[in-house]
C-alpha cells in the first residue's frame, strides 16, 4: 500500500504554505485531500497502477465533557484502524485550545488525560485516517501527483491576494499591478497543468512503453 502521506511529503509548495501553519493536522488533512482528488482523476487513466483502488480519509467527532475526576473517555462507534486524533479543550468562554498531553489507545479506542479536565470544560475529540492506495507506487507516480495537486490549489490561489504574494515570490516574478497578478497567476497555472504535469505523465508512458518494448525484444531474442 502507498500512504497519501507519500505524496503530501514531496509537495513542498502545498506543505510550506504560511496560510496553512493555523491548521490542525485533521483539517491540512481534508484539503490536501482535495487537492489530490484533482490529481488522481487527471492521472488515472494513464497511470499503470489502479488508482481507483485506494482508501479514502475518513474523519469522525465526538464530544464529551469533563467532571474533573475522569480522565478515560471512550470513542463510539469505534473509528477505523491506523487513525490519527487532535484534541481540543473548550472553556466556559467558549475559548478552544488544542492539546498534545493525551494519548491515543487505538486498541482499547479511548482518550487518556494525564490531567483530568476541569468540570464543565469541553472536549472535541477528531479521529481521521489520511488515506491511501491499495498498490505500492513508484517515485514517478507519486510525484506526478504531487505536482498535480498544484494545478487546483494554483487556481484557487488567483482569488487569494496572501496566497499569490507567497506563491509569485516563491518563483522570483515581480509585479506591480493587480492585472499583472493575475496575469502572472495564470502563465503560472497554465505551466504547471499543460507543461510541467502534461510533460511529467508523458514522459512517464512513454518510459512505460520503451520498457515494455525492451521486454518484449528480450523475449524475442530469446
Amino acid at each position: 500500500m502507498t500512504s497519501y502521506k507519500e505524496v503530501y511529503d514531496l509537495n513542498r509548495l502545498i506543505k510550506n504554505d504560511p496560510r496553512l501553519a493555523n491548521l490542525d493536522a485533521c483539517e491540512l488533512n481534508s484539503i490536501r485531500f482535495g487537492y489530490l482528488k484533482f490529481a488522481i482523476s487527471y492521472f488515472m487513466y494513464d497511470c499503470r497502477k489502479d488508482l481507483n483502488n485506494r482508501y479514502d480519509p475518513e474523519s469522525t467527532a465526538y464530544e464529551f465533557e469533563g467532571d474533573g475526576q475522569e480522565t478515560e473517555f471512550i470513542l463510539h462507534p469505534a473509528p477505523p484502524m491506523q487513525a490519527e486524533c487532535v484534541v481540543y479543550l473548550i472553556q466556559e468562554n467558549e475559548e478552544r485550545t488544542q492539546i498534545k498531553d493525551f494519548t491515543y489507545d487505538q486498541e482499547l479506542q479511548s482518550i487518556y488525560f494525564r490531567v483530568p479536565p476541569a468540570p464543565g470544560t469541553g472536549i472535541i475529540v477528531k479521529v481521521f485516517t489520511v488515506g491511501a492506495f491499495e498498490e505500492d507506487l513508484d517515485l514517478r507516480e507519486l510525484n506526478i501527483l504531487a505536482e498535480g495537486m498544484n494545478v487546483p490549489y494554483l487556481e484557487e490561489a488567483k482569488n487569494d491576494e496572501n496566497a499569490m504574494k507567497y506563491i509569485i515570490s516563491g518563483r522570483s516574478l515581480k509585479f506591480f499591478s493587480q492585472a499583472n497578478h493575475i496575469t502572472a497567476m495564470n502563465e503560472t497555472v497554465n505551466a504547471q497543468k499543460y507543461y510541467m504535469l502534461d510533460h511529467l505523465i508523458s514522459e512517464y508512458s512513454y518510459k512505460g512503453n520503451e520498457d515494455g518494448y525492451s521486454r518484449l525484444a528480450g523475449r524475442g531474442n530469446g
